[in-house]
C-alpha cells in the first residue's frame, strides 16, 4: 500500500516540475510568443502597415511551426514531461495545424 502510494506521488511530482532541458523552456518561450504574435497582428496592437501585407501571416506561420516542432521534440525525444511542456505542446501543435492549413488554402491556385 505504501509502495503505491510513492509510486503515485512520485508520478504527480514528475508533471508539476519545471522543465529540465533547454528545449522544453524554449518550447514554452515560442507558444508565448507566438500567442503575442497572434494578438498583435489580429488586434492591430502595432499600427503597422506592413502587417497588412503577407509578412505578419507567415511570420506567425513560422514562429507556430516552429513552436509546435520543438515542443514535440522535447516531449517524444526528450522524454520532457513537465507541465510547462506539455502545455506548450497542447497549444503549439493544434495552432501549428490550423496555421498551416491556413496558409495552404489561401496559396491554393483558384
Amino acid at each position: 500500500m505504501a509502495e503505491e502510494n510513492r509510486q503515485a506521488s512520485a508520478s504527480q511530482r514528475i508533471i508539476w516540475r519545471l522543465p529540465r532541458h533547454a528545449s522544453g523552456w524554449w518550447a514554452a518561450a515560442l507558444t508565448t510568443v507566438s500567442l503575442a504574435l497572434a494578438w498583435i497582428f489580429v488586434t492591430h496592437a502595432i499600427p503597422w502597415p506592413v502587417l497588412d501585407t503577407w509578412v505578419a501571416p507567415a511570420t506567425l506561420g513560422v514562429v507556430m511551426d516552429t513552436a509546435a516542432a520543438v515542443a514535440l521534440v522535447a516531449v517524444l525525444r526528450q522524454r520532457e514531461r513537465s507541465f510547462v511542456t506539455i502545455t506548450a505542446l497542447a497549444i503549439a501543435v493544434p495552432m501549428a495545424i490550423f496555421a498551416t492549413l491556413m496558409f495552404l488554402v489561401a496559396a491554393w491556385p483558384q
